[in-house]
């Protein structure tokens, strides 16, 4: 939704929306990153929230009914931060609901259509971790496939991963830049200079991947 901030891109997104679903009308809908929407493109969502029903530019009705809608937003994570530990969990929801819309950053009528809202915690340590191995066996299973290398995850590298890929505004989004930046780069660094060759086990020195991540 961060491409629909603009009032005059509401046509756009009226458009876009209208032919998909007439194409495809038993679809899920992602709203992403909701709170970067111009708020009165976000009142094009009260009818198909209400009714199930949206009218496009033609005046004609589209039906939105076999349309399961679910939308992400970063609003209140701060809010979030600093009070997920102190507030009644089975009333947080409530809470952060009230705070969001003493911020006018969603009116209520329009929070009010949503059937349910699921709030996440900030990633801890343990789910940084699973993160950094997923991404790493990714990275462990194209260089086997591609250059018949295998590449050992040592627990320091994953910590490494995890540590460095982590931001408190934007999660484990920078995990994957890290991971291409410094463990990728190196690992393409020693292919070209023929210093792992195919069927070489490969085990990467945290203090290497630290030295080559600063350089």
């Amino acid at each position: 939704m961060s491409e629909y901030q603009e009032l005059d891109d509401i046509n756009r997104l009226a458009e876009g929306l209208a032919s998909q679903i007439k194409q495809h009308p038993y679809s899920l809908l992602l709203l992403d990153e909701l709170e970067k929407a111009h708020s009165k493109i976000l009142n094009l969502f009260l009818q198909v929230l209400d009714e199930g029903i949206f009218t496009d530019a033609l005046g004609l009705k589209v039906d939105f009914r076999n349309v399961i809608i679910i939308a992400t937003s970063n609003a209140g994570a701060e809010f979030i931060r600093s009070h997920i530990d102190e507030v009644d969990t089975a009333h947080f929801s409530a809470t952060l609901l009230d705070e969001v819309q003493s911020k006018g950053i969603f009116s209520p009528e329009f929070l009010n259509r949503f059937d349910a809202m699921v709030v996440f915690k900030p990633l801890g340590p343990d789910e940084l971790s699973q993160i950094a191995k997923l991404l790493l066996t990714e990275v462990a299973e194209q260089l086997k496939q591609q250059h018949h290398i295998i590449l050992t995850q040592a627990p320091e590298l994953i910590a490494f991963l995890a540590a460095k890929g982590y931001d408190p505004e934007y999660g484990a989004r920078p995990m994957r830049r890290v991971l291409q930046d410094s463990i990728e780069t190196l690992i393409a660094d020693k292919l070209l200079k023929g210093q792992v060759k195919p069927g070489d086990t490969l085990t990467l020195d945290i203090n290497e991947v630290q030295a080559f991540t600063r350089s």
